[in-house]
């Protein structure tokens, strides 16, 4: 087919050909004339002339394959002018995209950074917090020893002043007819259980209250070495007389 396509272009091209004066087979006409091939409008009356003939549907032919080629032609030129629209808005697209995709890249970069600078501030606080930590841990450590020092120390007051307390309730129980010492030393030892039972008592008031504990023990023993000193018969007397 193409290679009759081809030859039946030729045979059009020499009949339309301004060098030559083609002529017909048939005798239904004498002459044919001579047609300009730039001109569409004398092509147009050589058609006309050549309808009437033998050639005419050779001519149809040949002007039905050029407008089908022509349409064809049109056709992929707007397949591939559209083709090329797509391709442009393809590629628009895809610029739009990666710009799109660059933004929000570097739109996570800088959050990325900022988180960076956000979790370095927060590490530098959490140091910042565990040293004040440590710190207040090692000043609590060293109040507790403290502490424990000074309830040891008091521990040991209280001993002392329990004991003292114990020796003079067993003055006391051995000064029986003495109600008025007596009173004045559960006074004292009232007194003293009241001040050891405050947490806020220091270390020097126990130790006065101790000493004072001490020099009413020991004025109590004198007293009572002197009573001891004096003749049975006049040990009432000087009873009755304190």
């Amino acid at each position: 087919m193409r290679l009759i396509f081809s030859s039946n272009i030729t045979k059009a091209v020499s009949i339309i050909s301004p060098t030559e004066t083609p002529s017909l087979n048939s005798g239904n006409h004498d002459a044919t004339p001579v047609v300009n091939s730039g001109s569409l409008e004398g092509f147009i009356r050589y058609i006309g002339v050549l309808a009437s003939s033998s050639e005419s549907q050779f001519a149809s032919a040949v002007l039905g394959e050029i407008t089908q080629q022509r349409e064809k032609i049109q056709y992929q030129d707007a397949e591939l002018k559209r083709l090329q629209n797509e391709i442009l808005d393809m590629k628009e697209r895809k610029r739009i995209t990666i710009e799109d995709m660059y933004a929000v890249n570097e739109n996570e970069k800088a959050k990325q950074r900022d988180s960076a600078t956000h979790i370095e501030k927060l590490r530098a606080t959490v140091d910042e917090k565990e040293n004040k930590i440590t710190e207040y841990s090692q000043t609590l450590r060293a109040t507790q020893e403290e502490i424990a020092k000074l309830e040891s120390t008091c521990s040991q007051e209280l001993a002392k002043v329990s004991q003292s307390a114990k020796d003079i309730d067993t003055l006391q129980t051995n000064l029986k007819d003495k109600d008025r010492m007596i009173d004045q030393m559960k006074t004292a030892g009232s007194k003293l259980k009241s001040i050891l039972s405050s947490e806020q008592k220091k270390k020097e008031e126990l130790e006065a209250a101790n000493a004072s504990m001490n020099t009413e023990l020991r004025a109590v023993k004198a007293y009572i070495q002197r009573l001891e000193s004096f003749p049975a018969q006049s040990s009432d007397i000087d009873e009755d007389s304190v």
